[in-house]
């Protein structure tokens, strides 16, 4: 479905945030803790919702690459009120970082 946003937040024990995943549409931004920038990548045909013969998570090219991460940072100010206060401060701090 074009358009289609998905925030997924990894927690600790301690209630930090350990990763997350956002996806827009047909592309993704994830980072992990220990990753010292995030990582950007294509969905598959299954995880996107189209068909077609793209793997599950494929690599992009670097110009692809700049292009959701410029994505990713045109998405963050916009992410609703209603996700969490440290949620957004910390996207934001990784907009900030490129």
């Amino acid at each position: 479905m074009p358009g289609t946003r998905r925030l997924t937040v990894w927690r600790d024990t301690t209630g930090a945030i350990h990763s997350f995943d956002f996806r827009m549409s047909d592309y993704s931004v994830r980072w992990a803790r220990g990753m010292t920038e995030i990582e950007t990548y294509a969905l598959g045909e299954k995880e996107s919702g189209r068909k077609g013969t793209r793997p599950p998570i494929e690599g992009l090219t670097p110009a692809q690459r700049e292009e959701v991460h410029w994505l990713f940072c045109l998405a963050v100010p916009n992410i609703a009120k209603s996700v969490p206060v440290d949620v957004r401060k910390f996207l934001s701090q990784l907009v900030a970082v490129k």
